[in-house]
């Protein structure tokens, strides 16, 4: 665990009242526990976070609050990022001015097709006024 975080006698998240062992299941230390204190896949930690941050999950569910890529149709393939694929829970506090999750690094921009200088062409509107 040292190895991942490297300051972690000072583990803030929570302001000292979450530590280590609070976010794996007491039993089944590969798994995260949820509100009822059942197992929950490394794969959903939005069912983890969202017990102590109820008002980002529900903001994550309704689409306000994260990332979501994909094919919108109802049959369309869809993908939502969950909280840990944004966020690192482990450097809590290292946020703007040391009260918040400090944010990954985003991807960086697709890259333009052969022959196409820039993306101007992007801020046009297709409709004529």
């Amino acid at each position: 665990m040292a190895a991942m975080v490297p300051d972690l006698q000072n583990l803030q998240h929570g302001r000292g009242r979450i530590w280590c062992l609070d976010c794996p299941h007491t039993t089944q230390r590969n798994k995260l526990v949820d509100n009822f204190g059942d197992p929950v896949s490394f794969d959903q930690p939005q069912l983890l976070c969202g017990k102590c941050h109820g008002d980002k999950l529900r903001d994550w569910r309704d689409g306000i609050h994260g990332k979501r890529i994909g094919e919108w149709a109802t049959t369309g393939k869809k993908r939502w990022f969950t909280c840990t694929e944004c966020h690192n829970p482990h450097n809590v506090q290292d946020g703007n001015r040391n009260r918040g999750f400090i944010q990954l690094a985003p991807e960086s921009p697709p890259q333009l097709p052969k022959g196409m200088k820039n993306a101007k062409h992007e801020l046009v509107h297709g409709i004529a006024h």
